[in-house]
This record gives C-alpha cells, structure tokens and sequence, in this order.
C-alpha cells in the first residue's frame, strides 16, 4: 500500500494511513456474512446502540408478559408488593 507513495511530512503519510484503514474498516467482509468489521465491532461493544446494524420486526415479538421469566418476575413483584415485603432486607 505504501510503496512508492511518496509524503511531504509524516502528517501526510498519517493522513494516508487512516484513509486507508476508514475505508477499509467499512467495507462488507463476507466471513462477517457482509457486516463490516466497524458494524461488527459495534455489535459486540455497543449491541444496544447497534440499531443501523441489526432491527427487530416489534409486531413480531410476542408481548413480554408471555416470556417465563417475565412472567414470574412480574408474579413475584406483585406477591411482594400484596404482602409488603421489601426486595431487600433494608426497610423503609
């Protein structure tokens, strides 16, 4: 890549570096089934901030109080709160 370019100071030879690593980064990679490595290193550190990456159909996720383990947590929620234990042992 750098052979035979020629730089008038080493801001310009940076400044050709990292042209060459931005495009490279947003390029498909077909190993990542065509997400570039920027859109899969977002995915991995950020998958909440990953929207422009991956999105979900909301009409087609069933409604959160059919998913078990929601449905417990909200049965226990609302067992302690007809009781009125506290989560912790601290009270108020």
């Amino acid at each position: 890549m750098l052979q035979g370019q020629e730089f008038d100071s080493l801001d310009d030879a940076q400044g050709f570096v990292d042209d060459y690593v931005v495009g490279h980064s947003s390029q498909d990679v077909d190993d990542f089934h065509g997400i570039s490595p920027d859109d899969m290193h977002q995915l991995l550190y950020q998958p909440f901030g990953a929207a422009q990456v991956v999105t979900f159909n909301s009409s087609q996720l069933p409604e959160l109080s059919h998913i078990p383990v929601v449905y417990l947590t909200l049965g226990l929620a609302n067992f302690m709160d007809v009781c009125g234990l506290k989560p912790t042992s601290k009270s108020s």
